[in-house]
């Protein structure tokens, strides 16, 4: 399973760098793709805990429900930790003139 999660993530960062703005395209990747392996590893780990910690909550729970609460908050950490980290530079905001 541990080979499927990589191969997405690696999947993940190739769509990313093809189809985004031109500095991710034209940047070196190493750094960048070290940086969104670990941010994806914080969202999976999160994502498991949770569904593991609302396993033991509620044990009745089927496991596939428990990981409806896990994905959504796994998504979320995968989000800001990718945004903030792995893609800070392509990340920059145009002041608009007021008025």
């Amino acid at each position: 399973m541990a080979i499927a999660i990589f191969g997405s993530m690696c999947f993940n960062f190739a769509l990313y760098r093809r189809f985004s703005s031109s500095v991710a395209r034209s940047s070196p990747w190493p750094r960048p793709f070290v940086d969104f392996v670990l941010a994806s590893s914080a969202g999976a780990l999160i994502n498991y805990l949770v569904t593991i910690l609302t396993l033991g909550r509620l044990p009745g729970l089927p496991p596939h429900l428990a990981a409806l609460v896990g994905i959504p908050a796994g998504a979320a950490v995968n989000f800001v930790a990718s945004r903030y980290r792995a893609f800070k530079a392509t990340h920059v905001r145009v002041q608009r003139k007021a008025g």
